[in-house]
């Protein structure tokens, strides 16, 4: 009896024991799984199985089941599925699973990836400073280009004053060199001028002995017959004159080919007032003088007409341009014996010069 109570004693401590360590793992073991998943798992297979769970319904246990088949997560999702009735859903169609937005906060970077971060980092502020530095050289090359281009206009504008001068210089070493002559050989007294200023050179042309420059007698379009000048002079713009503002190349004529337009200055010589006003002052108030001191007395056309025969009392050209209007060019009028500029558009007539011999 003795024996029997004590086998009792011993078999209900062993089922106390039993029962109290079932009661131990029905609470921990829950509870260490429960960890071990926070720590082990994927975060994402996780989040999908909390989503799947909290639909409760077969077809989204299925939907995790056919995710991850060998999920941590299966043996309970298939075990769920026996509990639960399929609910009415289209066929085919995988049940929309609304994810759970975990309150867990976001892992910080760690250190590899902050360097990595940083390095893209610098590497795009690197690219976006040599994008700057190349179009700061752009902007640069630009201002170069117009200075470049300031200096070449400069440069021909130069040039052309240059020239100019050294035209300028040319005709008057010309002329002190004629003067010069002059006065080492004065001219034979014997020898009959026009006028006492114009040599006959005997075909069709004479030389002012003063400027040593020789003049067709007469106006372009008419003929020298060997005593006067046959036809009409023939009128043309400045421009068939000058072509492009350049010397024409005139056919020859007495022997000679260098045929020219006159200068202003030099057509201006030709001005002859009959009632004996200076050229200078017909030059600006026409052969009547300064406030008609000499009167209007005088003949027309206002050049030697001896040397020069059948002059139309009208406008010649000169080869010289207007400075102030790229539109107007010089004229000497020999009707009044002065000089004005006009438009090179205007036909107007022509006499030829060439350098002395």
């Amino acid at each position: 009896m003795g024996i029997n109570s004590s086998h009792t004693t011993r078999n209900w401590a062993i089922l106390g024991i039993i029962g109290a360590a079932s009661l131990w793992t029905l609470k921990v073991i829950p509870d260490a799984l429960d960890i071990a998943r926070s720590w082990l798992l994927p975060e994402q297979e996780i989040k999908f199985w909390e989503a799947a769970e909290h639909c409760n319904k077969a077809e989204c246990l299925q939907t995790y089941i056919d995710k991850y088949p060998h999920g941590q997560f299966v043996a309970i999702a298939k075990a769920k599925m026996t509990t639960l009735h399929p609910s009415t859903v289209t066929p085919n169609a995988a049940p929309v699973i609304a994810p759970i937005v975990s309150s867990t906060p976001i892992a910080p970077l760690d250190n590899t990836q902050l360097l990595e971060l940083q390095a893209k980092l610098a590497a795009e502020q690197a690219k976006t400073q040599q994008l700057e530095q190349q179009q700061r050289q752009a902007e640069l090359a630009m201002q170069e280009l117009a200075v470049l281009k300031q200096l070449a206009l400069e440069e021909q504008k130069k040039q052309a004053a240059a020239a100019r001068l050294a035209e300028m210089k040319r005709q008057q070493e010309e002329r002190l060199a004629e003067l010069k002559r002059q006065q080492q050989s004065p001219p034979n007294e014997t020898e009959q001028l026009i006028s006492g200023c114009y040599r006959d050179n005997g075909d069709g042309t004479v030389t002012d002995v003063t400027t040593n420059l020789m003049w067709k007698r007469c106006s372009e379009g008419q003929t020298w017959n060997g005593n006067t000048c046959a036809g009409e002079a023939k009128d043309m713009t400045w421009d068939e004159a000058m072509p492009n503002g350049e010397q024409k190349s005139w056919p020859s004529f007495a022997g000679h080919d260098d045929w020219r337009m006159p200068t202003r200055e030099e057509l201006r010589q030709l001005v002859y007032c009959s009632n004996g006003t200076p050229k200078e002052e017909a030059w600006d108030n026409y052969c009547s003088g300064e406030n008609g001191r000499n009167g209007t007395n005088y003949q027309s056309p206002t050049i030697d007409q001896i040397a020069f025969p059948k002059t139309p009392t009208a406008w010649f050209w000169s080869a010289s341009p207007y400075a102030n209007n790229s539109g107007y060019a010089w004229l000497v009028n020999f009707y009044f014996g002065y000089d004005n500029y006009g438009y090179r558009t205007y036909t107007d007539r022509v006499r030829l010069v060439c350098a002395g011999q």
